[in-house]
């Protein structure tokens, strides 16, 4: 169904495996003939068990209502296990480059743009009727984690990381990030997220920066967002050398960098400008806060059911990277709950956002 491939010789076809990403196996499959209108697909072949982690079925109708908003690749053809989309020449946002000005400004546009197509007169109806995603992945992924956590293969390590307190984590937590401040940009508008921000799910081609990778994205607190990128920040991913990633906590965004972001996030979100010293950025950057222990908690869970999947055959190790997830959940909840106390406010908000980050995330410059 690729636009002129049908009639030429399976001898012009390429196949050429791409880094393989967490969740897929991906493959850029180049017709070598130079009379196609279309020279190269992404073949991408789903993982095993995805079912577990989010709905196949509403995954696909999600990338073909953003095939038709322009902003996910053309879709060309697909199957239960599979599906051919278009090719973007580009190359993946390097790790190092995330906290560029240039990068921070275009990113922070993307995201206020894609959270705005939730309120377009003709999204779908029933994906705008969806609980934030972060409430039932908490409790489905935690649920999976919790079965998972018994099977030999990952028993021993999931163990010392300590399956019950992880698991009571789920309502403490659920509470914590919706508590205090609301109304419209305050971190707490449910809008279209695309909820896996990081390195490589952001392309860099001729004409900008381009978001892929839809298969986590739903509905979901606007927050989510933004603290995902800002974690993501830390963690490279093409480290080619055991664990294969690498945590770098240095690099999460400066006080700076973060109220940059915020402010050209909400001026795309909102349509007016809105400045860096503005109030609005740190009722947001107080709420993307609390969102960076949903990121670890789930992103934790998330590890350990890969791990069970995943076949024995190296590469990255998923629960090596659910520990650290695990132990930054913590590091970080008890600096923010430090930061809190420490202004006098108990659980509620705090104006002093930069506190936790510097003592939480900065208390150690190489986690790995």
């Amino acid at each position: 169904k690729v636009p002129g491939w049908s009639m030429r010789p399976v001898q012009d076809i390429t196949v050429t495996k791409l880094g393989s990403g967490l969740s897929n196996v991906n493959y850029r499959v180049t017709m070598t003939s130079p009379a196609v209108s279309v020279p190269c697909v992404l073949f991408r072949v789903y993982g095993k068990g995805i079912s577990v982690l989010y709905d196949y079925t509403m995954e696909f109708q999600t990338f073909k209502m953003l095939s038709k908003f322009q902003i996910a690749p053309r879709l060309y053809a697909s199957d239960d296990e599979w599906r051919i989309e278009e090719w973007h020449d580009s190359i993946p946002l390097p790790n190092s480059n995330m906290c560029n000005p240039s990068i921070l400004v275009q990113v922070a546009a993307q995201l206020g743009r894609l959270h705005k197509i939730s309120f377009k007169p003709d999204f779908p109806s029933e994906l705008h009727a969806q609980q934030p995603l972060h409430v039932t992945r908490l409790e489905r992924w935690g649920d999976a984690f919790s079965q998972i956590a018994r099977h030999p293969k990952v028993a021993g390590s999931v163990a010392r990381m300590g399956v019950q307190e992880m698991l009571a984590e789920r309502e403490w937590l659920a509470k914590f990030v919706v508590e205090g401040s609301s109304g419209t940009s305050s971190g707490l508008d449910v809008v279209f997220s695309h909820w896996d921000c990081q390195e490589n799910n952001v392309l860099q081609t001729p004409y900008g920066l381009r978001l892929i990778d839809f298969e986590y994205s739903g509905m979901e607190h606007q927050a989510f967002d933004i603290a995902t990128y800002f974690l993501e920040c830390t963690i490279d991913y093409l480290h080619d050398e055991y664990p294969y990633y690498k945590l770098c906590l240095h690099n999460f965004p400066t006080e700076t960098e973060q109220r940059f972001f915020c402010c050209v996030y909400l001026s795309e979100y909102l349509g007016v400008a809105v400045k860096p010293e503005d109030a609005a950025v740190s009722v947001l950057l107080e709420r993307v806060q609390r969102f960076t222990l949903v990121s670890h908690l789930l992103w934790a869970f998330w590890s350990v059911i890969r791990a069970h999947q995943q076949s024995m055959d190296g590469g990255f190790d998923y629960l090596h990277f659910a520990e650290a997830r695990w132990a930054l959940y913590k590091q970080s909840k008890d600096a923010m709950l430090q930061a809190l106390q420490g202004a006098g406010r108990g659980t509620g908000s705090t104006n002093r956002h930069g506190d936790w980050q510097q003592h939480g995330w900065n208390s150690q410059k190489h986690f790995v």
